[in-house]
């Protein structure tokens, strides 16, 4: 789950920020008069939530490799079960979030919808 959120989520949540980002610039360069508010929310939101992602993913990294670490099988078992998997659950719940607000364009993986009705 690290590695997806490393090498594909954030990576298209930071390319979306960056289109919005060109898009309330063009706006602004155009006229001043026109309005960017839209933009600037989801700027704010999704850097909030990516921000947050990124911290959450560190701490998924680190309770993964010190579950690892643990010797006995019955302890390195509940450290997964209690640890690991909370950190994903947190991770997961972040990553919904953001991927409610970026374009599907720029989202790596398939919505539920595309997984129901796109067979």
């Amino acid at each position: 789950m690290a590695d997806m959120a490393n090498k594909e989520i954030t990576p298209a949540v930071t390319a979306y920020v960056r289109e919005l980002t060109d898009a309330a610039l063009a706006k602004k360069a155009l006229s001043e008069s026109i309005p960017v508010k839209v933009e600037l929310q989801l700027i704010q939101s999704l850097a909030e939530k990516q921000e947050q992602f990124v911290t959450l993913t560190a701490e998924l990294e680190q309770e993964t490799e010190a579950a690892a670490a643990i010797e006995d099988n019955l302890e390195k078992a509940f450290a997964y079960r209690n640890k690991v998997f909370a950190k994903m659950e947190a991770l997961r719940e972040v990553a919904d979030s953001m991927e409610a607000l970026t374009a599907a364009d720029f989202w790596p993986y398939p919505s539920y919808t595309d997984l129901l009705f796109g067979v």
